[in-house]
């Protein structure tokens, strides 16, 4: 199993708010799952995404 952090930790790993990864997820540029009612962001989605958005 994965591990994965909530919204709230997405971001502050991010070093964005919210809404950015919120956003980000609606568009599908960052992974989630659904674990038990909540969204779950995977450790190596943040990481793609971080390397994503370097370029």
């Amino acid at each position: 199993m994965e591990y994965g952090c909530s919204l709230a930790e997405a971001a502050r790993r991010l070093q964005v708010d919210q809404a950015t990864v919120l956003f980000a997820m609606q568009k599908g540029a960052i992974a989630t799952q659904q674990r038990n009612g909540r969204v779950i962001v995977a450790q190596a989605a943040i990481a793609e995404y971080q390397a994503r958005s370097r370029r």
